[in-house]
C-alpha cells in the first residue's frame, strides 16, 4: 500500500535507518536459514532476529505472531528509533507495535503507539491483505512492513499534535477572556487564587504545546 508521507522534526517522530535495515534483515535471513539446516556458521550468535527466510510471507495463516515480533525487535533493536519529546528525551516512554484484530474474513490489523503509561494512539485499522507489499518475500517484505509501521505511527503524532494545538489554542482564548474579565486591573488584585492558579497553567501548557518548556 502507498506509504503516507509525514512532516515534522525527526528527532519527535519514529525513524527507520533504511541501511541498518537491510543488513539486519539479512542477518535474520542467514540466522534463520541457519537454524532450519543447522549447517555452516550461526551469523549472529546472540543477536535477538525476527524469524524470517526468503520466503517468509506475512499474509500467510499464522504469521501475524511474526510480524508482531518483526517490529518487536526493530524498535527493541534501534533499527526504529524513538520519538525524543518533551520530558522523554531517550525515548523510552515512547513505544509502536503490531496488532493483528481477528474476524471471520481474514483479519484487520493497526499499528499502535504509546506515549508513557496512560496514552495510546492506534492508526485505522486495514485487511490484512492489504499489509506491506503484496508480492514481496522474505526480507524485502518485512523491509515494506516496517515502512508501514513508521509511516502509520508518525501519521497517528501528527494527528495528536494537530489536535492539541487546537485544544491549546481553544485553552489561550478562554485564558484571555480570563485575563480581560479583570477590568484592566492586576489579575492578582481581582482574580480568586484558583483562577490565577489556572491562567498560570494554561500559560504553561499552552508554552508547552510548542515545545518551549514542559507543562507544571
Amino acid at each position: 500500500m502507498a506509504m503516507p508521507q509525514v512532516d515534522g522534526d525527526a528527532a519527535r517522530r519514529f525513524v527507520l535507518d533504511e541501511e541498518k535495515a537491510r543488513a539486519w534483515l539479512a542477518r535474520a535471513e542467514a540466522a534463520t536459514a541457519f537454524d532450519l539446516s543447522g549447517e555452516g556458521e550461526d551469523p549472529a550468535p546472540g543477536e535477538d532476529l525476527p524469524e524470517i527466510d526468503d520466503t517468509w510471507d506475512p499474509l500467510s495463516p499464522g504469521n501475524e505472531i511474526d510480524i508482531y515480533s518483526l517490529v518487536r525487535c526493530a524498535v527493541d533493536s534501534g533499527i526504529i528509533s524513538r520519538p525524543k519529546t518533551g520530558a522523554d528525551q531517550d525515548g523510552t516512554d515512547t513505544d509502536l507495535e503490531f496488532e493483528y484484530i481477528g474476524d471471520d474474513d481474514g483479519g484487520a490489523y493497526c499499528f499502535l503507539v504509546y506515549l508513557g503509561p496512560d496514552l495510546k494512539l492506534a492508526s485505522p485499522s486495514c485487511e490484512m491483505r492489504k499489509l506491506g507489499e503484496r508480492e514481496a518475500r522474505g526480507a524485502s517484505a518485512a523491509a515494506a512492513i516496517l515502512h508501514e509501521a513508521v509511516a502509520s505511527a508518525n501519521t497517528a503524532l501528527s494527528a495528536l499534535d494537530a489536535h492539541t494545538v487546537a485544544r491549546m489554542d481553544r485553552l489561550a482564548a478562554a485564558a484571555g477572556e480570563l485575563w480581560n474579565s479583570t477590568g484592566g486591573h492586576d489579575p492578582h488584585d481581582v482574580l480568586s487564587a484558583a483562577q490565577r492558579e489556572a491562567l498560570d497553567m494554561a500559560a504553561a501548557m499552552y508554552r508547552a504545546s510548542f515545545g518551549e518548556e514542559d507543562a507544571r
